[in-house]
């Protein structure tokens, strides 16, 4: 049986172990330029780059639910500077954008778009929300920037980044927001990437897969089984994971994924080109049901709780 954690592992496993084995706490206004720092555990050179430049202000548009296009920006960021937040502020302005995603034009997160905004503006936004700058690393002849976890509603949800950059301008990013299963947090908390907005925000997927977890064996086996879904939308470079779990295991697997009483691990975004190269291994939707990608658009765009979708155990197998 597939892993939930398979398809996840071949892209983020190497890079983040090497990111965040290197990464020190960083106060939120303590800012160092220029400055290599060589880890102990790793051999990959980090160093924390921080910038005066203003903060980028992106252009925003109205979206309908239903509307399956991503409508082109004919505008680009202006540019206003604005002071460091202080630690309060910073909570609050993270817990705003985890309900609005900054209000910005999709594909972006927090108003940083891949291909369009340049590294000064998202290290500018970076250093503006008190994220300490942002720290470099080189692998595999790639330039990475990755910042500190922000976090919100009492420090239980984290925020996570990593920016990929060519020739000082943002080509992809790669998001991981989780803590959604610690008490006191609802999906109200971060409702601006719920399955119903990813839809409404990006339109019919081109690909959706599903992973389940191996049950475990006696004696701790519970009946319950961890599940996983990819969402693809090839026209704007973007790829979504949802990690959920808890769902009872059978011949059917029903899963809710708009459900408050759903188990939620955590969600993991990539937006730029070439995001994730491979889907081979996730069980496409239509051997795990009967429905096709735009049966799913329209039963989660505009459902509701009890909208749910009924997957075939043997596909997993």
């Amino acid at each position: 049986m597939k892993s939930v954690w398979t398809a996840v592992i071949i892209t983020l496993a190497v890079l983040f172990l090497l990111i965040f084995a290197s990464c020190k706490d960083t106060p939120a206004t303590a800012f160092v330029t220029e400055v290599p720092v060589i880890s102990k555990q790793s051999t990959v050179a980090t160093e924390t780059i921080t910038s005066t430049a203003p903060e980028p202000t992106p252009s925003l548009t109205s979206r309908s639910p239903t509307q399956t296009g991503v409508p082109t920006s004919t505008s680009s960021p202006t540019l206003r500077p604005k002071p460091t937040l202080g630690p309060t502020a910073v909570v609050l302005a993270v817990e705003q954008y985890l309900k609005t995603n900054g209000n910005c034009q999709p594909p972006c997160f927090w108003g940083i778009s891949p291909e369009k905004s340049t590294f000064e503006e998202a290290l500018a936004f970076f250093n503006h929300i008190g994220g300490g700058g942002l720290v470099k690393e080189n692998y595999k002849g790639q330039v990475y920037f990755y910042t500190n976890s922000f976090r919100a509603r009492n420090q239980t949800l984290p925020v996570d980044l990593i920016l990929n950059i060519q020739s000082g301008v943002v080509q992809s990013m790669e998001i991981f927001v989780g803590g959604f299963y610690e008490p006191g947090v609802t999906r109200e908390d971060w409702s601006a990437y719920s399955l119903k907005n990813i839809l409404s925000s990006y339109g019919v997927p081109s690909y959706v897969g599903f992973a389940i977890d191996s049950p475990h064996e006696p004696p701790y086996d519970t009946g319950l089984v961890g599940y996983t879904y990819v969402l693809y939308f090839e026209q704007t470079n973007v790829v979504y994971f949802y990690q959920g779990g808890q769902i009872k295991a059978g011949n059917i697997i029903r899963i809710c994924p708009l459900s408050s009483d759903e188990y939620a691990s955590g969600l993991w975004l990539f937006l730029g080109k070439n995001p994730y190269g491979d889907f081979k291994q996730w069980v496409d939707m239509t051997e795990a049901t009967s429905l096709k990608v735009e049966d799913f658009y329209t039963r989660f765009v505009d459902g509701d709780e009890k909208s749910c979708i009924d997957l075939k155990a043997s596909a997993f197998r």
